[in-house]
Formats: structure tokens, C-alpha cells, sequence
């Protein structure tokens, strides 16, 4: 039998969901967002990304979530919900010394 591990924390950040999503049988609790690589931003503009553009996120997000999230799960999310999944995103794109200084 495999154990399945959780990526490392610098590659991947877990959000607890306020309000779980129901997919079939399933609720979603909590949501891994993998580190985009540029693959992942293709035909994304970054200015965008990082004004937190929700048209944007829609079209990122299901890139790098794990369970992949759909765009019709996101638009029915909880504001809440999906400004954390977009804020934590967003932390993958600015070193860790420019947070220290904010």
C-alpha cells in the first residue's frame, strides 16, 4: 500500500474551505494550490494575476488545484473562499524577502 503525502509547503500552499463544495457524493474541505510554473500562466496576462483579476483566476485556478477545481465550482464559490485561494496564489510570486519588508 502507497501513502499519499501532501507536496512540500513551498511548492504548495492548503486552504480549508469556509463552505465545503459538494461534488457528487463528495465534499471538498480543503483545496491544494500547486505552484504555477509558466507553463500554467500561458495565455494568462500577469498584471492580471496579480491585481487578483477574477476572470483570470477563473482560468488559472483549475490549472493548479488538487482536486483540479471547474470554472462552474469557482463561480459558485464563497467570496471568502475564493479570495483566499486567490491571495494564497498569489504569494507564489513574490519572494519572501519582499513580504518581510511590507
Amino acid at each position: 500500500m502507497s501513502k499519499t503525502t501532501k507536496p512540500e509547503a513551498k511548492n504548495a500552499k492548503f486552504i480549508t474551505l469556509t463552505e465545503p463544495l459538494r461534488r457528487g457524493d463528495t465534499e471538498l474541505t480543503e483545496i491544494t494550490i500547486l505552484k504555477p510554473n509558466v507553463l500554467t500562466l500561458k495565455g494568462l496576462k500577469m498584471f492580471e494575476i496579480m491585481q487578483i483579476d477574477v476572470d483570470a483566476y477563473i482560468q488559472l485556478l483549475p490549472r493548479i488545484t488538487a482536486p483540479a477545481l471547474t470554472k462552474t465550482e469557482l463561480q459558485n464559490m464563497e467570496a471568502v473562499d475564493f479570495t483566499a485561494l486567490c491571495l494564497e496564489t498569489v504569494g507564489f510570486f513574490v519572494k519572501a524577502e519582499a513580504t518581510l519588508e511590507a
